[in-house]
């Protein structure tokens, strides 16, 4: 665990690109009280889709301005990523997700976006996300790894964690005040935990086009 922490600490510290791991969590102000509210009425208001391990919504205006609220690098991060002016970059969501228990799952990878090219970030809507109440554990450097590395997703298929990835995979635990920020191509493995809910949007340099059938993403993404 320590060794774990100190890695994913290392990753937190890189810039703007989130190179060489793949994430990078931004550290800012908690959103106003007014700003945070207007998201759970959203939530507690709007009808609910239920897939796998997610409860979820789409969102509108009041979720873009809860996840960018106190937040002034996160344009920065996505512009530098991407290469593109924020403007022109195709977005995705937002939408809000909660993350359901389920202590039958098994261990599986799954990408953190359906195209190339792309960034998703997640917040907390209320009090710290983590491994112990859903939120996934990071596979680092994976964007950069070959299929044959980390499991063969050449035809999006879910697969299980292969023997050699465990010792990759990190906890990035995300409170309100904080955004994480991943490499759409970066593994995920997903807990068998719930509790958490986050506010979620994705962008990209284009469209999702045909990527949005694979089965290696996160229903929610299809929304």
């Amino acid at each position: 665990m320590a060794d774990e922490q100190k890695h994913a600490r290392q990753g937190l510290r890189h810039a703007a690109n989130m190179e060489p791991f793949g994430y990078r969590r931004l550290e800012g102000n908690a959103p106003t009280a007014k700003e945070q509210e207007k998201v759970v009425h959203h939530w507690r208001q709007s009808d609910k889709k239920e897939e796998a391990s997610f409860r979820y919504c789409k969102g509108g205006r009041e979720c873009e301005e809860f996840l960018m609220s106190s937040n002034p690098d996160l344009k920065k991060t996505i512009a530098s990523k991407l290469n593109m002016e924020y403007r022109r970059i195709t977005k995705q969501g937002p939408g809000v997700v909660e993350i359901l228990p389920n202590p039958n799952m098994r261990p599986q990878l799954m990408r953190a976006h359906p195209s190339r090219d792309s960034i998703i970030v997640f917040r907390p809507l209320q009090g710290p996300a983590n491994w112990d109440n859903g939120l996934f554990k990071l596979c680092s450097s994976s964007h950069n790894q070959g299929s044959n590395t980390i499991g063969d997703t050449m035809h999006g298929d879910v697969h299980e964690a292969p023997d050699n990835v465990p010792q990759d995979l990190h906890e990035v635990p995300v409170d309100v005040r904080q955004t994480l920020c991943i490499n759409g191509e970066l593994h995920v493995m997903p807990s068998s935990r719930g509790g958490a809910v986050l506010v979620w949007m994705a962008f990209s340099k284009g469209p999702m086009m045909d990527d949005i059938y694979r089965r290696d993403i996160f229903p929610f993404m299809k929304a």
